[in-house]
């Protein structure tokens, strides 16, 4: 699903939301852009879906790629006209168009789950979610888009960076899979994948709808000539407020927490757990000064920081990933990750005259509190132990250390 997001994001909302005045002839060129992407997206994916069968030896991807090609075109045909929710930051409606067809997925596929027990579940509550996505774009905003390519000028720039960003950054993050299937076996796919899912909870969960409206208010701001810096600096002191706890957490009690929810065929991925979940509390960083780089047009710079990350990140998974296993792997993203987020970081602050000295004025309080709770989580004798043998201490521990370790972190960071 999250590689299907990538590969239909074009950034045609984006190029609408930073438009200082908006007419329909733009509405309906951004309608018709989306339309012609996604319909080349469908043909790949129905090209590919053979060859993708024999190249992972397993014939059920090709009808599961079809059933994708015409989901694709689904998300095609939604109303262009919802975007004047997220521009004019009337958030509470765009909360509804992503909230209320996730949760219908989530429904349509644990039910499909219990009644067919195969893999379809999953497809199915795709298909749900773009359906109803669909119909509530209508519903919700009266707008009525029309096929024409007339302002393709004023879109086709952003729009083109966007849409191979956005390759990019698929390609960044599934090629972990293809390269551990082909060299360690699909059974540790799903380790490392239980291993990135738990770990960057933080990250996915919190830091992917905050840089959705966060995208709008700098978009919003470059228009009205607002403090930049004052609102760069703001949202990322206020987001690892949040992000900071709950990914140091997550590593902390990783043990009990895999053990807990997946059991002991799983515990090789607690490693994992720990150091996605460390890695994952930084990114705010990586996601805002992206966002603010958009929302100013410089999406070239964006693309190569993103190109040089997938670079690193490929040639460390190629050359430590048979000596070192799983853990390769970890290494390969972390550097890759990391040396992304230092780009970034330096790209902004020079762009933008930003002073270090400041980001330290807004996030340091948060991570005295959280250092201050791994503290005593540790000495409890939770933080970053052996799995417990049983699931009774399993839940006990997890208790304790959210117990203790939440009142650590809001005692210290409101002292402070």
């Amino acid at each position: 699903s999250q590689s299907l997001e990538g590969m239909v994001s074009v950034g045609v909302n984006e190029a609408l939301i930073r438009e200082s005045v908006l007419d329909r002839a733009l509405f309906n060129t951004g309608f018709t852009i989306n339309l012609i992407r996604c319909f080349l997206v469908s043909l790949c994916l129905v090209a590919g879906a053979w060859p993708a069968g024999t190249f992972f030896d397993d014939t059920r991807l090709t009808p599961i790629l079809l059933a994708l090609a015409g989901i694709v075109m689904i998300t095609a045909c939604e109303n262009i006209g919802v975007i004047e929710f997220r521009r004019n930051l009337v958030f509470e409606k765009d909360f509804q168009i992503q909230f209320i067809p996730r949760v219908a997925a989530i429904v349509t596929s644990i039910v499909f789950a219990v009644i067919f027990e195969n893999y379809w579940a999953l497809v199915a509550g795709i298909l749900v979610q773009r359906s109803m996505r669909l119909a509530l774009t209508y519903w919700m905003h009266p707008y009525r888009p029309g096929i024409t390519l007339r302002s393709w000028r004023r879109i086709v720039g952003f729009s083109f960076w966007t849409w191979i960003g956005a390759i990019v950054t698929m390609l960044k993050e599934r090629m972990d899979a293809v390269v551990i299937g082909r060299v360690l076996g699909a059974a540790k796919i799903g380790v490392y994948a239980v291993g990135l899912e738990i770990g960057t909870l933080a990250s996915t969960e919190l830091l992917e709808p905050i840089t959705t409206a966060l995208f709008a208010g700098f978009s919003a701001g470059r228009r009205e000539g607002s403090d930049i810096a004052q609102s760069y600096f703001k949202a990322i002191s206020v987001t690892l407020m949040v992000t900071l706890p709950i990914g140091v957490g997550i590593s902390l009690v990783a043990a009990p927490l895999i053990s807990l929810l997946f059991g002991s065929r799983w515990l090789e991925a607690i490693p994992l757990v720990q150091i996605f979940s460390l890695l994952g509390v930084t990114r705010a960083i990586n996601y805002f000064s992206s966002v603010l780089l958009a929302a100013h047009a410089m999406l070239p710079i964006q693309f190569r920081i993103s190109v040089a990350g997938l670079i690193v990140r490929l040639v460390l998974l190629l050359s430590l990933i048979a000596p070192f296993g799983l853990m390769g792997a970890v290494i390969a993203a972390v550097a890759g990750a990391l040396l992304e987020e230092a780009l970034f970081l330096i790209v902004t602050f020079r762009l933008f005259e930003l002073r270090a000295i400041d980001l330290f004025h807004g996030i340091w309080r948060g991570i005295a509190a959280v250092v201050a709770m791994a503290v005593v989580v540790w000495f409890e004798g939770v933080g970053w132990a052996a799995p417990p043998a049983e699931h009774a201490r399993c839940v006990i521990e997890l208790a304790t250390a959210v117990t203790s370790g939440a009142a650590t972190y809001c005692g210290v960071l409101l002292i402070l």
